[in-house]
């Protein structure tokens, strides 16, 4: 498990309640659907700047 991953991890309290196989697959699916949501606003014919691919993200989680 990278050292972010950890301190995320340690972060939300979960570095004792989960397998750190099963954190880091864990990770990788979120990153995984982050990408997927960013590559479908790559057709789109304006660039996304930074912010607004943290808002496209945290949209797609319902986050605020």
């Amino acid at each position: 498990m990278n050292e972010k991953l950890k301190e995320i991890a340690v972060k939300a309290q979960v570095e004792h309640c989960i397998s750190h196989v099963r954190l880091q697959e864990f990770a990788e699916l979120i990153v995984q659907e982050c990408a997927n949501e960013l590559l479908k606003w790559s057709r789109e014919p304006f660039p996304l700047d930074a912010g607004s691919a943290a808002r496209v993200i945290k949209n797609y989680f319902d986050m605020k």
